[in-house]
């Protein structure tokens, strides 16, 4: 074989893995065993292989006209079906269905089709399509918070949401001309579309609430091939190393008295991640009565501490839901002992980032001294208590009490530093509270997806 024909091959052999995706095939496959770390990966990936993963793309907001346009490109590039919710609504007035007059007059009033509407038609072609495992497009939803909401209910998570975005202007201007056809003659529609806008803008805000991580808003006002060419680069991000494709999952691990409440709650606020805390899951589980509640409680009433089986069992069932998958989560008292945190691993809840908040013993002993309770609510103070309150020093916050507690985090505190030796950095708990969040902001940020990756 001479240099041409080797050159000749080499194309032929590159543009095939291109058409069929080879690239971004063992990509996504490589980047799946370094996220999950399964104990074998050979079956994992023969798992693989005899049960495909379904690609799930969604593409909302815009103008109907460009979105349909860019969702059609995709699906022929990408080979996915393509479900367009305007077609099928279309289609249920041509044939005149049971449901054509309800969508009728939502188009006649100029407010959008009803959730419950076009959840009736498009869930039964969604389950067809997951039932044959076959990789697809949704245009036109959600659009709402309650669209994406249901759409989780019924575990359908998608890999990524492309937000076309359009100026005021360039929105209403479509707007108008869709809703003169069926417009009644005494319609204001100025007032119409504005408030038509209104409704837009707020339902994109609840479905970039719903996908945090997911989400990648490109704007639609520019030249169409840009458009295109950014949406292709979304989709082609899946399986990249520099995008994540599951959003972070957080451990603050520290002694007693370190400050992991106050900095998990601000993460949780700062960057959309589920805020799970062990203590609220607890309290929850005996108010509730459950069985493992009932467990608990005796426990507690005898002085003992709750076995960690029964936490794990707790926190299992909490990081199974589909917020925490959706969104990541970031924990607060868990792991609090080598026990919980391999429990963590089993459980294949690998956390992405962990951080140890190494604070000194007398800090630990100054808070501990500043913490009061107010016996007639319940609420927790620290430096921050106010004079004209009649507050009380926790009995677990008595010196005694704290060394004790200080010991036994001390006897699991090794071995937790060295199962996350490779993940974990070291933040001292002295410094300013803002300080430490942004330092840990900063490592969490470097896991966040650009709007368009490059």
């Amino acid at each position: 074989m001479d240099q041409r024909q080797k050159l000749e091959f080499q194309e032929v052999l590159d543009n095939y893995l291109s058409e069929h995706q080879i690239y971004e095939l063992f990509q996504s496959w490589v980047s799946d065993l370094m996220i999950d770390k399964p104990d074998d990966p050979i079956e994992y990936l023969l798992k693989k292989l005899i049960k495909p993963e379904i690609r799930r793309i969604m593409v909302t907001g815009g103008s109907g006209r460009i979105r349909k346009e860019i969702s059609k490109e995709l699906s022929s590039k990408f080979h996915m079906e393509l479900i367009s919710v305007g077609d099928l609504l279309r289609e249920e007035v041509e044939k005149n269905s049971k449901l054509a007059g309800k969508i009728l007059a939502c188009w006649k009033e100029g407010t959008y089709v009803k959730d419950s509407l076009i959840l009736e038609i498009i869930m039964p072609i969604i389950e067809q399509l997951e039932n044959k495992r076959v990789s697809y497009i949704l245009e036109g939803i959600p659009r709402t918070r309650s669209q994406a909401l249901a759409l989780q209910r019924a575990a359908i998570i998608p890999e990524r949401v492309i937000i076309f975005d359009l100026p005021s202007a360039v929105y209403k201007s479509d707007f108008i001309e869709n809703f003169s056809q069926f417009a009644q003659n005494d319609a204001d529609i100025d007032t119409v579309s504005e408030y038509a806008y209104e409704e837009y803008n707020l339902g994109l805000k609840g479905v970039l609430d719903e996908y945090t991580w997911q989400c990648h808003k490109i704007n639609a006002d520019d030249d169409i091939s840009i458009v295109l060419e950014q949406a292709i680069k979304v989709v082609l991000a899946k399986g990249r190393g520099h995008i994540s494709r599951k959003p972070p999952r957080v451990l603050i691990i520290g002694g007693p008295l370190a400050g992991k409440t106050a900095q998990t709650k601000k993460l949780a606020q700062r960057y959309g991640l589920v805020y799970v805390a062990v203590s609220e899951i607890v309290e929850n589980t005996i108010r509730d009565n459950t069985d493992i509640g009932k467990l608990i409680k005796e426990h507690i009433k005898s002085g003992l501490d709750v076995p960690d089986k029964l936490i794990i069992e707790l926190m299992r069932d909490r990081l199974e839901s589909t917020d925490c998958s959706m969104n990541g989560w970031v924990l607060d008292g868990f792991p609090s002992s080598f026990e919980q945190c391999r429990a963590l691993k089993y459980l294949n809840k690998i956390p992405t980032n962990v951080f140890f908040l190494e604070a000194n013993d007398n800090l630990i002993f100054e808070r501990a001294k500043m913490r009061k309770i107010d016996p007639k609510t319940g609420k927790i103070f620290g430096k921050d208590a106010p004079n004209d309150m009649e507050l009380v020093s926790l009995p677990m916050d008595n010196e005694d009490s704290v060394k004790i507690r200080l010991q036994a985090w001390r006897e699991d505190t090794i071995k937790i530093h060295a199962e996350y030796s490779k993940v974990g950095k070291s933040i001292k708990a002295e410094i300013p509270e803002n300080l430490i969040t942004d330092s840990i902001g900063d490592t969490i940020e470097a896991l966040i997806p650009t709007e368009v990756p490059q």
